[in-house]
């Protein structure tokens, strides 16, 4: 996912000899990213088998995919800022909904054309969620604090692209379709609930 994101407010730096800790806040967005990246790769993983399976077209065909849907997300990269100043806090919901609606189309697809629009639009709307989690991490840290998540924010991407294949080929295993289209509905799942569970955070904390 592409990453272009406003540069974030920090408080004045403060001189310490101390390793900066983060606030409880930071973790739980550092869990929430590493959950973000682990679906993404789920999708990326699973999408030349899921082509072969319905006979979507051959290896240059989801190659073509991949190739848009880096182009996709590299739009919704350039579009963040914009976007963000007119949803705010739910920019984050609407790449979560955005991504599961396409991921239901994905897997319902009668056709190629139908397919590769899904997972273009998929990557274009679910990008949104990396430079928001990113932006709001670093929003109210120190500078030696900023410089910590920015590390924990780095292995958190790295280790969600290991475990990845671990995760989504055990889960893959539960569920009444194939390995593949099984992934693609518990992927539908967990984005549906991410969707869920952000628009009704966002809204407690309006009233």
């Amino acid at each position: 996912m592409a990453r272009f994101v406003p540069e974030p407010t920090s408080a004045a730096p403060v001189t310490t000899t101390e390793q900066a800790s983060l606030p409880r806040h930071q973790w739980l967005l550092l869990g929430l990213t590493f959950i973000t990246y682990l679906l993404i790769w789920g999708v990326q993983l699973k999408l030349p088998s899921f082509f072969a399976a319905r006979h979507f077209g051959n290896a240059a065909t989801i190659n073509l995919t991949l190739a848009a849907m880096n182009i996709g997300g590299l739009l919704a990269g350039l579009t963040f800022g914009y976007l963000h100043r007119i949803l705010h806090r739910y920019t984050l919901t609407l790449g979560y909904a955005g991504a599961a609606g396409s991921v239901l189309v994905l897997w319902l697809a009668p056709n190629a054309t139908t397919a590769i629009g899904a997972a273009v639009f998929f990557n274009f709307i679910y990008s949104y969620t990396g430079p928001y989690l990113v932006f709001t991490s670093n929003t109210g840290l120190d500078a030696s604090q900023v410089n910590v998540l920015s590390s924990y924010l780095t292995i958190a991407t790295i280790i969600s692209a290991f475990f990845a294949p671990l995760v989504w080929n055990g889960l893959g295993q539960l569920g009444p379709q194939s390995l593949t289209a099984n992934v693609l509905i518990w992927i539908m799942l967990i984005l549906g609930g991410l969707a869920i569970l952000t628009a009704t955070h966002h809204s407690r904390k309006e009233v």
